[in-house]
């Protein structure tokens, strides 16, 4: 068996998440690593949960001939005690030349990552993408809005202002810390009742046509950010 095939089962025993209303896109929790191709093609990476999930097939096809897509699907918290050991074990099957990232929709819920570690948390975890992918593009995408169960067109009166005061957070550091944004939240916002389609009852994932229009965003971001071959780290 090989190292990465040894890493990837690891990885999938140990992500597990335990509320039925956040579980995998399809089961598919753990590192995917594209099939080698030309060595001159930039390498991506896209981390997340089941929102990445739902648009990383989207995603690959439109990089199709322009990058290599890896891609991590998670359902840790930023306050798992694995997070940070996972993370560094699939950063060393870069070098990449972007990070795409956001696992938000695991840890608001109460006593999971309280407020006042949330920040810390994003610090350390930035952190290590630096330090172990130094010449990557960072770029994280804002958390998606939580909907009102059985009521697609309203947001969860709740929890959605947790999402939107970590978003807001995670903007500060972008300024200070020096990494693009990818605005999925104000996308997402936009037209809920399209994006969430015959989802009424599920307050987190998207209809096809919201996945569609992630899927386009992060695209045309990446591709913006793609280096050419002259310029390469």
């Amino acid at each position: 068996m090989t190292t990465l095939a040894v890493i990837c089962r690891s990885m999938v025993a140990a992500e597990v998440e335990s509320a039925p209303r956040l579980q995998a896109v399809n089961g598919d929790w753990g590192f995917h690593e594209a099939q080698p191709g030309p060595s001159q093609l930039p390498r991506v990476l896209l981390i997340g949960d089941s929102i990445v999930g739902g648009y990383h097939t989207a995603v690959t096809a439109g990089l199709q001939g322009k990058a290599q897509v890896d891609y991590w699907t998670t359902g840790l918290h930023e306050g798992s005690k694995e997070l940070h050991e996972l993370l560094a074990k699939v950063l060393s099957h870069g070098p990449y030349d972007i990070i795409h990232f956001n696992i938000g929709l695991h840890g608001w819920q109460k006593d999971r990552v309280p407020d006042a570690r949330y920040e810390p948390l994003m610090r350390e975890y930035i952190g290590i993408l630096k330090s172990k992918a130094p010449h990557a593009k960072l770029i994280w995408c804002s958390t998606t809005p939580i909907t009102m169960k059985g009521d697609q067109s309203k947001l969860d009166p709740v929890n959605n202002p947790t999402i939107e005061a970590r978003d807001a957070t995670m903007v500060k550091l972008a300024n200070e810390l020096g990494f693009q944004v990818d605005d999925l939240y104000g996308l997402m916002i936009k037209d809920i009742p399209t994006c969430k389609g015959n989802k009424k009852d599920d307050q987190f994932h998207w209809a096809p046509p919201g996945v569609k229009a992630q899927a386009e965003e992060v695209t045309s971001v990446i591709l913006k950010c793609l280096p050419t071959a002259t310029n390469r780290n």
